[in-house]
This record gives structure tokens, C-alpha cells and sequence, in this order.
């Protein structure tokens, strides 16, 4: 930028201060302008997102039940995989998780059978999970800790490049059934 001589400099900052007001002004203006077209945009099509959406879910839930109920008959006993004309259908275990449900008891039996340096964060006294999850029949003793390893449907719709993937309940009964 090129230096202003002082007797401009006030003039000059005055020009600018007010290019920067009436910029400012447009930009509000324009800005309320985009919130009122987003408004009306969201005020048109949401009602019908939100009903499609809640279609969507329940369809999802009821290919879901179904799967669960009818797994032996569906893969033939033979795997997780499901191939149909309108998708495919596979279920796959998730990565295993710990669940801490009670941290105190935890703590107290990792305690209590001599595994803090083993169990637990050196210095703050807190779980170490993933060594933990690498020792799974100490959990399974231990109290107020379990190991979740949910198995997932994956649902693939290949004309549309769509998956879903949905936990698969392990206790569906034929209660649930949906015809």
C-alpha cells in the first residue's frame, strides 16, 4: 500500500470507515435475505424430508426384524450374506467395546487381585481399556466391566450407492414377528 501523506490520512480513514458501514450494511441486508430463502426452502421441503426419513427408519427396522427372525432360512446356514434383486443383505460382528457399568467396582477388584500396573493408567488411576479388552476372561470375572461386540446388519442398495447398517439385536424372538 502506498504511504498517505498526513493531511489526507483523516479523509482517506473516513472513506474507508464508511465503504466498511455501507459494506457492512449490504452484508446484513444479504445475509437476511439467505436466512428468509433458507427458511422458506426448509419450510417447503421439511415436513417432507422428515415424514420420508421416518419411512426410511421404519423400513430399515422391519428388514432388520426380518433378517433376525429368518437368518438360518434366509443364508441357508450357510453364512451372513444375503443377495436379493433389490440389495444386499450381511451381517458382520462390530469391533469389541468395553462397558464400564460400574468404575468403582472395577478399580476395587482389578485391586484386589494385584493387576493395578497392568489394568490401569499410571499416575491417574484410571481404567486402560485396551489392555483390558486384550485380556477378555479377567473381564468376564470382574465386576462392574463387560465386553460388547454387537453384530451390525449392513444393508447395500448398489443402484443407489446406499448402505445402512443397523445393530442386530441378539435377543429377537419370533415375538417380534412382522406378518
Amino acid at each position: 500500500m502506498t504511504a498517505v501523506p498526513q493531511t489526507e490520512a483523516i479523509d482517506t480513514l473516513q472513506s474507508l470507515l464508511d465503504s466498511l458501514s455501507k459494506t457492512e450494511g449490504l452484508l446484513g441486508q444479504a445475509e437476511l435475505a439467505k436466512n428468509r430463502q433458507i427458511k422458506a426452502v426448509l419450510d417447503k421441503y421439511g415436513p417432507k424430508v422428515d415424514a420420508l426419513t421416518t419411512i426410511r427408519e421404519e423400513l430399515v427396522d422391519r428388514i432388520t426384524s426380518i433378517y433376525s427372525l429368518h437368518r438360518g432360512f434366509l443364508t441357508e446356514g450357510k453364512g451372513k450374506m444375503v443377495v436379493l434383486r433389490g440389495g444386499t443383505l450381511s451381517a458382520k460382528l462390530a469391533a469389541t467395546s468395553l462397558v464400564v457399568d460400574n468404575e468403582k467396582a472395577a478399580m476395587s477388584y482389578i485391586k484386589r487381585m494385584g493387576r493395578l500396573r497392568m489394568f490401569t493408567r499410571l499416575g491417574k488411576r484410571t481404567l486402560n481399556k485396551d489392555a483390558l479388552k486384550k485380556d477378555p476372561e479377567f473381564v468376564d470375572r470382574a465386576p462392574g466391566m463387560h465386553l460388547d461386540q454387537p453384530e451390525n446388519l449392513t444393508i447395500k442398495l448398489p443402484k443407489l450407492g446406499i448402505e445402512r447398517i443397523r445393530r442386530l439385536h441378539p435377543l429377537r424372538t419370533t415375538l417380534d414377528r412382522t406378518d
